[in-house]
C-alpha cells in the first residue's frame, strides 16, 4: 500500500522546517523525479495542475505558492510527502480546490470503481495559533473543510480523521503554556539552544537599532532574530536558507525536542 501524504503550511519557512525535522527522521529528498516518476495519482495531479493554471493571470510569488510542492520527500518505496506553502487565511480558495481534488480520487459510493486500490491518500494543515488560540484555528480549517466532506469534524484533542482510505488532520504551531504563538516560538528557542551569546547579541542589536519610523514592514522580531544569526553562517540568505541549512537546527537537537518528536510522530500517523 502506497502512502501519498500533502502538508498545506502557509509559508516557506513552515516548509523548510517541517522539511529539515522529517530529514532527520528518515525521509530522503526526491525532488529530481520527474512529474511523471511519482506514483499515481498525484503524478497526474501534479501534472495537470502545471500545465491547466492559467500562469498568465499569476504573479511569480502566485505561482511558486499554489502550482507545485515546495518540497516532496520520499521513505522507503510506499512513502511519499508534497508540502506546498500556500498562504495563510487569505489562500483557503487554494486549500478548497486541492482539497477537492484529492478527495475525488477516492471512491466514496458503493459499487463505484476504484482505480487505485492501493493507495492511501493523506491531508496534513499546519497553521500559526496566532493570537487566536489552536481551538479557533482548528475550527478554521473545519469551516474550509465541510466545504468539501461534511463528515470531517477536527478537534484539539483529535486532530486526525479518516475518511474511506483518506486521512485529514492538522497541526498547530503554538506555545506550550499559551496555546497561542506561531512556528518561530518553535524555532527560535531550539536554534538559541547551545549558542546563547550569538543570539542574545543579535536580540540586543536589535532592540538598539530598531526604529519604527524607518521599518518597512511590519516587524517581527523573532524572525529578525533568525535571519541575523543566520548570516553569520549563510550570507545574504533569507531564513528559509538559514533555517534549512544552518546548524542551529541539527539532527541531536531535533532528536531532543519534544515539538520536533510531537511532529515526527503527528505525520508517521498518517504513513502507518
Amino acid at each position: 500500500m502506497k502512502r501519498i501524504i500533502s502538508i498545506l503550511c502557509e509559508g516557506p519557512h513552515d516548509v523548510a522546517f517541517i522539511t529539515k525535522i522529517l530529514k532527520s527522521s528518515g525521509f530522503t529528498n526526491n525532488e529530481k523525479l520527474k512529474l511523471s516518476e511519482y506514483p499515481e495519482p498525484i503524478n497526474n495531479l501534479l501534472i495537470n495542475e502545471a500545465t491547466n493554471t492559467k500562469v498568465e493571470d499569476l504573479n511569480i510569488q502566485e505561482v511558486r505558492q499554489s502550482l507545485l510542492p515546495s518540497s516532496t520527500l520520499q521513505k522507503g518505496d510506499d512513502i511519499y510527502l508534497f508540502l506546498f506553502s500556500l498562504g495563510g487565511d487569505s489562500k483557503s480558495v487554494a486549500r478548497i480546490d486541492y482539497l477537492r481534488k484529492l478527495s475525488a480520487l477516492i471512491p466514496t459510493e458503493e459499487g463505484e470503481i476504484d482505480p487505485f486500490p492501493e493507495i492511501e491518500l493523506g491531508l496534513i494543515y499546519f497553521f500559526d495559533a496566532d493570537n487566536e488560540g489552536i481551538s479557533s484555528r482548528i475550527q478554521k480549517i473545519n469551516e474550509e473543510i465541510k466545504k468539501v466532506i461534511q463528515d470531517i469534524d477536527l478537534k484539539k484533542d483529535d486532530q486526525i480523521k479518516s475518511f474511506k482510505r483518506f486521512k485529514i488532520g492538522c497541526y498547530i504551531f503554538a506555545e506550550a503554556d499559551t496555546n497561542l504563538g506561531n512556528l518561530e516560538n518553535i524555532v527560535l528557542p531550539i536554534m538559541r539552544h547551545q549558542n546563547e551569546t550569538i543570539f542574545d547579541d543579535a536580540e540586543k542589536f536589535l532592540d538598539q537599532h530598531y526604529m519604527k519610523e524607518r521599518c518597512k514592514s511590519k516587524f517581527d522580531k523573532s524572525k529578525s532574530i533568525i535571519g541575523l544569526c543566520g548570516q553569520l553562517q549563510k550570507s545574504g540568505s533569507s531564513n528559509v536558507v538559514c533555517i534549512s541549512q544552518s546548524d542551529y537546527l541539527n539532527d541531536e537537537k531535533i532528536h531532543q525536542d519534544s515539538t520536533c518528536n510531537s511532529i515526527i510522530e503527528f505525520i508517521d500517523s498518517f504513513t502507518k
